[in-house]
């Protein structure tokens, strides 16, 4: 049987008894077809994760009985991500790569090439959820509120941000070769159409900025936001 892994937002003790019920109970009835006495894993983010068996079935929830803990709770690393709210790009995507990457929280910003402004916060929430239960993570990254470009700057000046500029002369590996491991370290990535002049003026007043290049081409977002976090992880975890 396929490894069933549960995100629940609860804390979660030994021998505890706990319900499941709307969608996640819609998923293990519907999609995954569980039976009484199957295994599943559960894990809250904050304890770590679980082996637990399914006790009892009934038309609109689920009985778990909590066994063995089976993994301790993860550190989250120190890698984050900024980000402008792409147009023509699914958000889902974004969310599930860049958490599959690792990171451990999304600044989602807006810019001045900007066009989209808003972002469901519940929709991405849930797809953050999916991906930690799909790609064994047991920690959960935070989605902070949308902010403005210059304030999101001037609240992270004692961290590395690490600008996807297409642009940059700086070779990846070579400028991230140079940092402070130990700082927290924000990958940044602009919308369709870049950063605008104006923002590139303003980043000259950060020295905590590092523009590097990807490569040649004009990247999607979601490549470069894959594409840059997998450089970081090499270089800095």
């Amino acid at each position: 049987m396929q490894k069933i892994r549960l995100y629940l937002q609860q804390n979660i003790v030994l021998s505890q008894k706990i319900i499941i019920k709307d969608a996640d109970f819609e998923y293990l009835t519907k999609v995954m077809r569980v039976n009484v006495n199957d295994i599943i894993f559960i894990f809250d983010g904050l304890t770590g994760e679980y082996e637990s068996k399914i006790t009892i079935i009934n038309k609109k929830n689920i009985e778990i009985n909590v066994g063995k803990q089976i993994k301790a709770q993860s550190s989250l690393n120190n890698i984050s991500l900024a980000f402008a709210i792409p147009k023509n790009i699914g958000i889902d995507i974004i969310a599930k790569k860049a958490t599959e990457m690792g990171i451990s929280c999304f600044h989602p910003i807006i810019t001045d090439h900007a066009i989209v402004r808003e972002l469901n916060s519940k929709r991405f929430n849930a797809n953050i959820k999916e991906a930690c239960e799909q790609c064994e993570r047991n920690d959960i990254p935070e989605l902070r509120a949308i902010t403005k470009l210059e304030k999101f700057l001037e609240s992270n000046f004692d961290n590395n941000i690490i600008l996807c500029d297409e642009t940059s002369q700086n070779k990846a590996l070579q400028a991230l070769s140079l940092i402070d491991k130990s700082q927290r370290n924000i990958l940044m990535v602009g919308p369709e159409g870049g950063f605008s002049p104006r923002e590139f003026e303003i980043f000259k007043k950060f020295n905590n900025i590092i523009s590097i290049s990807l490569g040649k081409n004009i990247l999607r977002c979601d490549t470069a936001i894959v594409a840059g976090l997998a450089i970081i992880n090499e270089v800095i975890l």
